[in-house]
């Protein structure tokens, strides 16, 4: 039934009920000889407003669970607060008629992912977070990390922290401008939710990240975990010139004619590269094999505007690998993951290569070579081997990028193979004499 035949036939239903398109209220409307209008199964939209089902035992209860806050099935991890706070702040209506149906009895309330009210349940199915929750593998025995940097399990975020407004935000966590109670000094702090199977995991990620020290990563100062609201803060430095992101966006007048100096797009790139050869070699960085899993330019600073000086933000969504160990979970950001980790193959550290090709590619042309809603589009786009033409840029950096997106891992290069590169070594001297200071993040 068409959507212009379906309204003209309930314009002809006489008194119809504002529950008349709820499935699970048809048999109590026909209780009070109420006309409804017969529910389109095989055109029932699943959507995302937040309108609680009645409980029904019919064939079609598959479509809502009992006092769930969707009206779709809702999967993946499960979160009984949330549902609770839902219900707190949005009390559920009972019109006249539909009195007759409430029961003495008190039912516990389905347990509800916070992941649900995002996303439709075909993409849960599929394990793809797509940024809504740090999920992380199961890790091997971890490596010593120092006794003391481990926090005091019963100290809260609140007890030693002011939070001040919201920096950011993304599918699974907010970041804040918050002020340590001791000193009064000037942190960002970055909330996640943590989920329950996952926890031993995140807490060992978090006791990496407070361990590693690198001039061009983040510098985390402390975390903390609150069993009782099972969030997470990453307590770091703050810096106040926000992201290239922001950054270029801000500065680019139009995406025809105003372009990145190519200079500016090696110092990025150098630095970047500095920072991931650091992650992946555990000789440097004192652990295993760090696959960051979250590289993009919204997770990349500016530290200082005139000499070109970045940071890469230290993601809680990293993962150790110890030996030649390989992780398959699917996290990030799809439009930056490389093709082994949307088809859901095992992948290493090669994968914050293609991630870094993708970034490289923004920085340039201004958008993203494989922007899609769908994962499927994605995968699509990056199998047809897309022509990178980035116009005025030197042949060098177009080669170099292509050297980053080969769609093989066993062929695409390494961190340190990149980082011996004639470009990028002469970039990073030129930000080492702070001779990037003389020229514009723009040519013209």
């Amino acid at each position: 039934m068409s959507r212009r035949a379906a309204i003209s036939y309930l314009q002809s239903a006489k008194r119809i009920r504002p529950s008349a398109f709820n499935i699970n209220s048809l048999e109590q409307n026909k209780s009070y000889g109420v006309s409804t209008a017969p529910p389109l199964l095989s055109h029932r939209r699943l959507s995302l407003r937040l309108e609680p089902d009645e409980e029904s035992s019919s064939a079609y209860s598959q479509f809502s669970l009992p006092n769930s806050p969707t009206n779709f099935a809702l999967l993946g991890s499960e979160d009984s607060q949330a549902a609770s706070e839902y219900d707190s702040r949005h009390p559920k209506h009972t019109y006249p008629f539909q009195k007759h149906k409430q029961s003495s009895t008190s039912k516990k309330p389905a347990h509800t992912s916070p992941l649900a009210l995002r996303h439709p349940p075909h993409i849960l199915k599929t394990q793809w977070i797509s940024r809504s929750a740090p999920v992380l593998p199961k890790l091997h025995p971890p490596t010593a990390v120092s006794s003391h940097s481990k926090p005091d399990p019963a100290v809260t975020f609140a007890s030693k922290y002011n939070k001040g407004m919201i920096l950011d935000f993304g599918a699974y966590a907010k970041v804040y401008r918050c002020t340590r109670k001791s000193d009064g000094a000037a942190l960002a702090v970055k909330e996640a939710h943590v989920f329950g199977p996952y926890k031993e995991q995140l807490l060992h990620s978090c006791n990496i990240l407070l361990n590693i020290d690198h001039p061009l990563l983040t510098r985390v100062v402390d975390y903390i975990y609150d069993s009782t609201e099972e969030r997470v803060y990453v307590i770091s430095d703050l810096y106040e010139y926000g992201s290239v992101y922001s950054k270029l966006k801000a500065e680019r007048r139009n995406y025809s004619t105003s372009y990145p100096d190519e200079r500016v797009v090696w110092d990025i790139s150098s630095q970047l590269i500095d920072a991931l050869e650091f992650l992946h070699n555990p000789e440097k960085n004192g652990f295993g094999v760090i696959v960051h899993r979250d590289i993009s330019l919204k997770n990349i600073l500016v530290s200082d505007i005139v000499t070109k000086k970045i940071i890469v933000i230290l993601s809680i969504l990293a993962v150790e690998l110890v030996g030649n160990s390989k992780t398959v979970q699917l996290v990030g950001c799809p439009t930056y993951a490389a093709p082994e980790v949307l088809c859901g193959s095992e992948y290493d550290e090669k994968a914050d290569i293609w991630s870094l090709g993708c970034a490289i590619y923004e920085v340039c042309k201004g958008y993203q070579l494989f922007y899609n809603e769908a994962i499927s589009d994605i995968i699509r786009a990056q199998y047809s081997k897309p022509a990178i033409n980035l116009g005025v840029y030197s042949e060098d950096l177009q080669e170099f990028i292509k050297s980053l997106l080969v769609l093989d891992p066993n062929k695409r290069i390494t961190a340190s193979e990149a980082a011996k590169h004639p470009k990028v070594v002469e970039a990073r001297q030129r930000l080492d004499s702070g001779a990037s200071a003389g020229y514009g993040w723009f040519t013209g």
